[in-house]
């Protein structure tokens, strides 16, 4: 049996939302895949939707060829490469929250609406015979020099996308990070009550975004030794952080500098002693 080279498919299969997405054998012999719409469920506005669909579907469409297993309904399942690429199209510009420096997707925005007149000799095009040949010769005639097809495209329409995922509490983390006046080390209680202040004391809804984009945002100092640094907060012991692109710089500061990095967010006993706090280099 020949499969087909190009053929639609629904969203829910690709992101894993449909019982049936199990089934990817359809991918195995397929060079473009279209999708209608990239927004099904009636939820998907919410920000961590979109980005579970975006981990399913940076594997999905990874520029890369590669091995993979293929899984069919009441076949045997076999190994193969997937040569696969996606045109999804979508009325959503968040439609995935896709980071800052995605390396796996295009995003293209329409033109300006055509006109009546445009759509009528289109159509009329179209249903001039040999019409769909003469543009696959066009194409094909195009000197495609210096392209690279596994880079995606650097677009306004991708840097809407990556701005409108990022969430509220990443926006503040981003502020914070941004701010000369406050420390560079601090610990994780630092932040949550920098950011519930922002959100002015109503709930803690916002811790869920919060655990998400820490790691991304913080990393733990460590002693020499491996074991991690701690400093007496508000009476308690706690680990120190620092923002991830300030790390190297941390990694050599002293001890008396990184205790004065902390006390600018406060809770910090000015008696207290550097032994609190271990060696005297910071180690990522």
């Amino acid at each position: 049996m020949r499969l087909p080279r190009c053929r639609t498919q629904s969203f829910s299969i690709l992101d894993g939302t449909n019982p049936q997405s199990a089934y990817n054998d359809w991918m195995h012999g397929s060079i473009l895949v279209t999708v209608d719409e990239s927004k099904t469920s009636p939820t998907s506005y919410r920000r961590g939707e979109r980005s579970a669909a975006y981990e399913v579907l940076k594997d999905l469409v990874d520029p890369e060829a590669k091995a993979q297993r293929f899984n069919g309904k009441n076949r045997q399942a076999f190994d193969g490469t997937s040569y696969c690429s996606f045109w999804v199209a979508t009325n959503h510009a968040n439609a995935l929250s896709i980071p800052p420096h995605d390396r796996r997707f295009t995003v293209l925005r329409n033109g300006r609406p055509i006109t009546p007149e445009e759509a009528t000799a289109f159509a009329a095009w179209m249903d001039t015979p040999g019409a769909i040949a003469a543009l696959a010769g066009l194409l094909e005639a195009r000197d495609l020099t210096g392209f690279k097809m596994r880079v995606p495209l650097e677009t306004a329409g991708k840097t809407e996308m990556a701005e409108l995922a990022v969430s509220e509490v990443e926006e503040l983390l981003r502020d914070l990070m941004d701010d000369p006046e406050r420390g560079k080390v601090f610990t994780r209680e630092h932040i949550k009550m920098a950011i519930e202040h922002n959100f002015n004391g109503k709930g803690h809804y916002w811790e869920g975004e919060f655990r998400e984009v820490w790691p991304r945002y913080a990393v733990g100092l460590r002693h020499a030794s491996g074991g991690p640094m701690r400093l007496k907060v508000f009476g308690t012991q706690k680990k120190l952080f620092c923002f991830r692109r300030a790390h190297k710089a941390i990694l050599h500061m002293p001890d008396a500098a990184i205790r004065r990095e902390a006390g600018k967010w406060g809770g910090v006993d000015p008696a207290q002693g550097l032994g609190e706090i271990g060696g005297s280099t910071a180690k990522i």
